[in-house]
């Protein structure tokens, strides 16, 4: 999660298992270990962290994978349970580099989410994938719910070619 992209008045936490926990304005994010996330009612104080109150979105990102066309598809995808009145929606940046240890990554393609007013808010892409050379890949997702924009979170880090299928 990139934390610098978190509102001044978020409230954070780390648990000992390594779930990230972000409570503003009276949300609350939580950001599993495998880059899952859940929007939910927060407490009503910023400094608790509550287990106990309904997921209201869940998100993740879609896999990463070249298809027939030797297209690299991308992205991410929230559902929330109420969306008639919590309108969502889910940004997404694709970001690749080089496999040697010092190749930078570097944004590739980002993709802006409309605004679901239906439960379901995709943001899947597609980037050319001209060359058989592999690159090490990420995809970042920026949550928002209710009108609240959540810190970019982060996938797992994957190399992929062009060439794989």
């Amino acid at each position: 999660m990139d934390l610098e992209t978190a509102a001044d008045d978020a409230q954070i936490r780390v648990d000992q298992s390594g779930t990230i926990t972000v409570n503003q304005d009276d949300l609350q994010l939580t950001v599993n270990q495998d880059s899952t996330w859940e929007i939910s009612e927060g407490p009503s104080h910023s400094d608790e962290v509550s287990s106990s109150w309904a997921s209201l979105c869940a998100g993740y990102f879609a896999n990463l994978l070249v298809n027939a066309e030797n297209d690299l598809q991308w992205g991410a995808q929230q559902v929330c349970d109420d969306a008639s009145t919590w309108p969502h929606r889910v940004d997404v940046e694709l970001r690749q580099g080089g496999t040697g240890f010092f190749d930078p990554q570097i944004l590739k393609h980002s993709s802006t989410g409309s605004w679901a007013y239906s439960r379901i808010a995709n943001n899947f892409n597609y980037d050319q994938c001209p060359n058989s050379v592999d690159h090490r890949t990420r995809v970042r997702a920026q949550p928002w719910a209710n009108d609240v924009q959540f810190p970019w979170i982060t996938s797992d880090e994957i190399v992929i070619g062009c060439n794989t299928r």
